[in-house]
């Protein structure tokens, strides 16, 4: 169980170590927000999906909903300034 939840920490850094770098590479925004999108989305799923949560668990999905929030956020400014460079062209 360690095993896999030092596994799973480190395919999190990864994918917090694409979406940092997203901010110096704009090609890479959409693909580094769908991914932390379906990352925490998923994590939410599963955790009220089953009903043994602790107050730990429920907690860090408290935080992931404030995460999807902001996601929805960020996902709309990179449309938006991604349709406002087409309107340039």
């Amino acid at each position: 169980m360690e095993i896999l939840l030092r596994h799973r920490a480190l395919l999190f850094g990864v994918l917090g170590g694409f979406v940092l770098a997203s901010i110096v590479v704009p090609e890479w925004r959409l693909v580094a927000l769908m991914m932390a999108g379906i990352s925490m989305a998923s994590f939410l799923l599963l955790v009220f999906r089953y009903d043994n949560n602790n107050v730990h668990l429920l907690k860090i999905a408290y935080v992931d909903i404030v995460g999807l929030v902001v996601w929805a956020l960020a996902m709309a400014c990179v449309f938006e300034s991604s349709r406002a460079t087409q309107a340039i062209q």
